[in-house]
C-alpha cells in the first residue's frame, strides 16, 4: 500500500471530520436515501477509530507535552465537571454531552498528530475538494425542486449552505496560500490568469450559497495575512491583491444575484434591538448577596426555567423568525446577561437554552461568549486563554519566521488563515460542543508548538 501518497497521513481523517458529512449527504441526496441518526454515528465512529489507530502508531511523538495540550486538557475537565456538577449532563441538553468526544478530543487529537508535510497534504485535499463540490451544487439545483425562501436547503438538508460556507471558504483560503506560496514572476500570463479565474470562481460560489458567516471568516482569513505580509518582502503585497480581488468578485456577485439574496446580505448591517428592562428573578432571602455564585443561580432559576433572562419581550425575533442577524442580537445579550448573574462558575455548560429564547438547546452562537456565559471567568478564560496562546503560536510559524518563504511556504499561513477564519466562523455559527474546525486547528498548533520546542533541543 506505498504506493497511496501519504496513506497513514492524519490529514485524511482531518478531512473526513471537516468536510466528509457533506459529500456523504449530498451522495445520499442523489440516490434519494434518507440519512438516518444512525448514519452520523457511525460517521464519526470511522473517525474515532481511523484517529486512534493513527495516534497509536505515532504514541511515541506526542511529547514533548506543550502548554496547548495542558490547556485544552483542562478545558475539557472542566466542562466535563460542569456537565456533571451543574447538571447539563441530564434532560434535552444533556445531547451536548455526547458531542465532547466526537467533535471536540478527536479532532483535537488529529490535529496533534499533523505535522508541516500532513499540512501541506491536508490544504491540497481541501482545494480539491472544494473544486470538486461545485458542479455538485449545480446539480442539486437542477434536480430539486425550488424551495423558495433565502437559502437554498443543498443536498436536502436545511444547513447544508452553512456545510458548503465552511469547505469553500478552507478551498478559497488554500487556492490563495498556494498561488502566494508558488508565485513565479517569470510564470505566464495565462497561468496567472486561470488561478485568478478559480478564486474568483469559488468567490462566486461562496456568495451564491449564502453563507454568510463563512463569506466574512474567509475574508478574515485572508485580511490576517495581509497583515502579516509586510514582515516577507517575497510576498510583496501578493495576499492584498488576493483580497482586493476577492472582495471585487464578491460585490459584483452580490449585483447580479437576484433580489432576495440581495436583502439577505443587507441584513447583515441590522442594527441590535431595542429591548426593554429584563424581568428579575425573585431571589429567596437566603441567597441574597450570593447570586453570583452559579449553584445559587440556578436554585433561584429552577422554579422560573421557562423565563428568559432578557425577558418575554426579548423573544419577538425568535417569533417573527426573519432576520437571524437580530437573533443574534439577543443570543449575545443573553449570555452577557447570564455571565454577569453567574460571573465565577457560570450558569453550567450546556445550561445556556434554559434562560435563552432560543429554548432548551439553545446556544449563543459564539464559542467565547458561550465560554464565559456557560463556565464563567474560570471556563471563559481558560478558554480565551487556549485560543490565544493558539494564535500566538500559529502566528510565529508565518509572521515571526524570516525564511518562511523559503522553509515553509503554504504551511505556516494555510493554518494561521484557517484559524483565523475558524475564530470569527464560531462567533457567527459557533458551539464549543461542536466546534470541530476550531479544535483540529488547536490540535495543530500544540503540533507545531512541540515540532518548535524538538528544533531548539536538538
Amino acid at each position: 500500500m506505498k504506493f497511496i501518497p501519504g496513506l497513514y497521513s492524519p490529514a485524511y481523517p482531518a478531512a473526513w471530520l471537516l468536510f466528509g458529512m457533506l459529500f456523504a449527504l449530498a451522495v445520499a441526496h442523489f440516490m434519494a436515501i434518507p440519512w438516518p441518526q444512525l448514519a452520523s454515528v457511525a460517521f464519526y465512529a470511522v473517525a474515532l477509530v481511523w484517529v486512534s489507530v493513527l495516534a497509536w502508531r505515532e504514541r511515541r511523538n506526542f511529547w514533548p507535552v506543550t502548554a496547548l495540550d495542558v490547556l485544552f486538557v483542562g478545558f475539557v475537565l472542566l466542562v466535563s465537571a460542569s456537565l456533571v456538577f451543574q447538571g447539563g449532563f441530564w434532560g434535552e441538553s444533556g445531547k451536548f454531552a455526547r458531542y465532547l468526544p466526537f467533535m471536540v478530543g478527536i479532532p483535537y487529537l488529529c490535529g496533534r498528530l499533523m505535522r508541516e508535510g500532513d499540512i501541506e497534504h491536508f490544504s491540497r485535499i481541501v482545494l480539491y475538494a472544494g473544486l470538486a463540490v461545485l458542479p455538485l451544487l449545480l446539480l442539486d439545483r437542477a434536480v430539486s425542486p425550488d424551495q423558495g425562501g433565502e437559502r437554498w436547503a443543498f443536498f436536502g438538508q436545511g444547513h447544508g449552505a452553512l456545510l458548503v460556507g465552511a469547505l469553500l471558504a478552507a478551498a478559497l483560503i488554500a487556492l490563495c496560500v498556494r498561488g502566494a506560496a508558488s508565485r513565479n514572476p517569470d510564470g505566464s500570463p495565462r497561468s496567472r490568469l486561470f488561478h485568478y479565474g478559480l478564486i474568483g470562481l469559488v468567490t462566486g460560489f461562496l456568495v451564491w450559497v449564502s453563507a454568510r458567516g463563512w463569506l466574512m471568516a474567509a475574508i478574515a482569513g485572508l485580511a490576517v495575512l495581509v497583515l502579516s505580509e509586510y514582515r516577507h518582502r517575497g510576498l510583496r503585497g501578493t495576499y492584498l491583491r488576493y483580497l482586493v480581488y476577492v472582495i471585487a468578485v464578491v460585490l459584483l456577485s452580490l449585483v447580479v444575484l437576484p433580489r432576495a439574496s440581495n436583502q439577505f446580505y443587507a441584513k447583515l448591517l441590522t442594527m441590535p434591538p431595542q429591548l426593554v428592562a429584563p424581568t428579575r428573578v425573585a431571589v429567596p432571602t437566603h441567597m441574597a448577596g450570593r447570586v453570583w455564585v452559579a449553584g445559587a443561580a440556578q436554585e433561584a432559576t429552577h422554579a422560573h426555567a421557562a423565563d428568559p433572562i432578557l425577558g418575554a419581550s426579548s423573544c419577538r425575533p425568535f417569533k417573527e423568525g426573519d432576520n437571524s442577524v437580530t437573533i443574534r442580537w439577543v443570543l449575545y445579550r443573553e449570555a452577557v446577561a447570564m455571565f454577569v448573574q453567574s460571573p465565577i462558575l457560570g450558569v453550567g455548560a450546556a445550561r445556556f437554552g434554559e434562560r435563552s429564547c432560543a429554548g432548551i438547546q439553545g446556544y449563543p452562537h459564539s464559542t467565547i461568549l458561550q465560554g464565559f456565559s456557560e463556565l464563567g471567568l474560570i471556563g471563559g478564560g481558560l478558554f480565551l486563554g487556549l485560543l490565544s496562546l493558539a494564535a500566538l503560536t500559529l502566528a510565529r510559524r508565518f509572521i515571526v519566521a524570516k525564511n518562511v518563504m523559503h522553509s515553509n511556504p503554504t504551511t505556516g499561513p494555510f493554518a494561521l488563515a484557517l484559524f483565523a477564519a475558524f475564530l470569527l466562523a464560531d462567533q457567527i455559527y459557533g458551539n464549543y460542543f461542536m466546534a470541530t474546525g476550531m479544535c483540529l486547528m488547536l490540535g495543530v498548533a500544540a503540533s507545531m508548538s512541540a515540532q518548535q520546542r524538538k528544533q531548539r533541543n536538538a
